[in-house]
Protein backbone atom coordinates (compact mmCIF):
# COMPACT_ATOMS: atom_id res chain seq x y z
CA UNK A 1 0.00 0.00 0.00
CA UNK A 2 0.71 3.76 -0.59
CA UNK A 3 -0.12 6.18 1.65
CA UNK A 4 -1.16 9.74 -0.53
CA UNK A 5 -2.81 12.78 1.53
CA UNK A 6 -4.09 15.72 -1.13
CA UNK A 7 -7.44 17.63 -1.68
CA UNK A 8 -10.80 15.65 -2.41
CA UNK A 9 -10.53 16.42 -6.15
CA UNK A 10 -7.38 14.70 -6.28
CA UNK A 11 -9.17 11.63 -5.55
CA UNK A 12 -9.79 10.19 -9.08
CA UNK A 13 -6.11 10.86 -9.99
CA UNK A 14 -4.97 8.11 -11.56
CA UNK A 15 -1.22 6.67 -11.25
CA UNK A 16 0.90 2.81 -11.07
CA UNK A 17 0.33 2.52 -15.19
CA UNK A 18 1.60 -0.82 -15.89
CA UNK A 19 1.00 -3.61 -18.46
CA UNK A 20 -1.97 -5.25 -16.08
CA UNK A 21 -3.23 -1.81 -16.07
CA UNK A 22 -2.76 0.47 -18.45
CA UNK A 23 -4.66 3.45 -17.36
CA UNK A 24 -3.38 3.52 -13.70
CA UNK A 25 -5.63 3.15 -10.81
CA UNK A 26 -7.30 5.02 -8.01
CA UNK A 27 -7.59 4.97 -4.71
CA UNK A 28 -9.19 1.75 -3.16
CA UNK A 29 -9.89 3.40 0.18
CA UNK A 30 -9.65 7.51 1.49
CA UNK A 31 -10.94 9.52 3.48
CA UNK A 32 -10.92 13.41 4.78
CA UNK A 33 -8.72 14.24 8.19
CA UNK A 34 -11.64 14.13 10.21
CA UNK A 35 -12.17 10.98 9.48
CA UNK A 36 -16.00 11.49 9.12
CA UNK A 37 -16.10 8.78 6.72
CA UNK A 38 -14.21 6.51 4.46
CA UNK A 39 -14.53 4.63 1.18
CA UNK A 40 -13.75 0.94 0.03
CA UNK A 41 -13.33 0.73 -3.49
CA UNK A 42 -13.04 -3.05 -4.52
CA UNK A 43 -10.54 -3.93 -6.66
CA UNK A 44 -11.37 -6.93 -8.10
CA UNK A 45 -15.55 -6.31 -8.67
CA UNK A 46 -17.57 -3.12 -9.26
CA UNK A 47 -18.39 -1.95 -6.00
CA UNK A 48 -17.60 0.93 -3.44
CA UNK A 49 -18.34 0.84 0.22
CA UNK A 50 -19.20 3.92 2.42
CA UNK A 51 -18.78 4.23 6.06
CA UNK A 52 -20.21 7.01 7.85
CA UNK A 53 -22.78 9.17 9.48
CA UNK A 54 -26.82 7.83 9.05
CA UNK A 55 -27.21 11.75 7.49
CA UNK A 56 -24.32 11.38 5.42
CA UNK A 57 -25.80 7.46 4.27
CA UNK A 58 -29.08 9.08 3.54
CA UNK A 59 -27.89 12.14 1.61
CA UNK A 60 -26.06 9.11 -0.40
CA UNK A 61 -28.95 6.97 -0.80
CA UNK A 62 -31.75 9.38 -1.34
CA UNK A 63 -29.69 11.12 -4.22
CA UNK A 64 -30.81 10.54 -8.07
CA UNK A 65 -28.01 10.78 -9.70
CA UNK A 66 -26.45 7.96 -8.12
CA UNK A 67 -26.76 4.44 -7.92
CA UNK A 68 -26.79 3.09 -3.93
CA UNK A 69 -28.08 0.77 -1.76
CA UNK A 70 -27.70 -0.07 1.52
CA UNK A 71 -25.82 -2.89 2.68
CA UNK A 72 -25.56 -4.94 6.24
CA UNK A 73 -22.41 -6.06 7.70
CA UNK A 74 -23.70 -9.45 7.09
CA UNK A 75 -24.07 -8.63 3.22
CA UNK A 76 -22.38 -11.40 0.94
CA UNK A 77 -20.08 -9.53 -1.17
CA UNK A 78 -19.25 -11.50 -4.48
CA UNK A 79 -19.57 -11.60 -7.85
CA UNK A 80 -23.20 -12.87 -8.33
CA UNK A 81 -24.82 -11.31 -5.43
CA UNK A 82 -25.82 -7.94 -7.32
CA UNK A 83 -29.47 -7.50 -7.37
CA UNK A 84 -29.52 -3.91 -9.03
CA UNK A 85 -27.37 -5.61 -11.91
CA UNK A 86 -27.76 -9.20 -11.86
CA UNK A 87 -25.36 -10.94 -14.25
CA UNK A 88 -27.08 -11.61 -17.82
CA UNK A 89 -28.17 -15.11 -18.51
CA UNK A 90 -26.29 -17.75 -19.82
CA UNK A 91 -27.15 -18.33 -23.67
Amino acid sequence: MVLFAGSIGLADTKFGASAQFPFGMSAHLWWPDDKAWCTATDIDLMTTYIGASTSCIDAILTNVELEALAVAVTHKLAWDTDTVNPSPACP
